[in-house]
């Protein structure tokens, strides 16, 4: 789920929380602000809102964003289509960024897959094309 807010104080915390309810762990931070990139190019560190490859399937995806898992493991969000446990996924189809972990198909809550990084680090940025 996407919530895009322009200001973060305590009134939008609650109004977040009251969407996505008591039940889920929401951290909320301030983050850099979005910046004008090209999306198809190649950024180490890393930023969401780029082009990925499954680069076992040969095809594209999106990173949405940067996280922690539950055991404290640095790892990026991307589109849960695009690429399932096991597969590689890079930001061009020779350079890899990781793989797979976990892709929850059934049931499925949300088209989310997550791949641990440990060799690339990810900057708390978010890419937009004009």
């Amino acid at each position: 789920m996407d919530i895009k807010v322009k200001r973060i104080d305590d009134f939008t915390v609650n109004a977040i929380k009251s969407i996505v309810g008591n039940d889920l762990d929401v951290i909320i931070e301030k983050g850099e602000p979005l910046e004008n990139v090209d999306r198809y190019a190649n950024y180490d560190p890393l930023i969401g809102g780029v082009q990925v490859f499954n680069m076992d399937k040969l095809k594209e995806s999106t990173l949405s964003f940067g996280v922690l898992d539950n055991n404290g493991n640095k790892g990026i969000v991307i589109a849960g289509h695009g690429g399932y446990v096991g597969e590689r996924i890079g930001q061009s189809y020779s350079s890899q960024v990781g793989t797979v972990s976990r892709n929850p198909i059934q049931p499925r809550h949300s088209d989310a897959a997550f791949v641990p990084i440990s060799s690339r680090s990810i900057r708390g940025k978010i890419s937009y094309q004009k």
